[in-house]
């Protein structure tokens, strides 16, 4: 159960983290989930892939500072 919540945030961030480059992207196309175990395993490909700038860095740690971990309130996402 923990392990299936904590991939389930690290696809969460990767959904949200690819979704907001392909919408920078001027021919940005719809996110297909089709394959939901081949979508995973590229989510977490692409999540150590993608290096972000400094100030995609900061938004990032911002942005997971502020939502609790999947795993319990005591910590923040940011953690996980």
């Amino acid at each position: 159960m923990f392990k299936k919540l904590i991939i389930l945030g690290f696809v969460g961030v990767a959904v949200c983290f690819v979704s907001l480059t392909e919408l920078k992207s001027s021919t940005a196309s719809k996110v297909n989930f089709s394959d939901v175990k081949e979508d995973t395993k590229r989510f977490i490909r692409l999540n150590s892939e993608l290096k972000l700038t400094p100030e995609q860095e900061r938004r990032y740690k911002n942005a997971l500072s502020q939502i609790p971990a999947p795993c319990c309130s005591d910590y923040k996402a940011l953690t996980c």
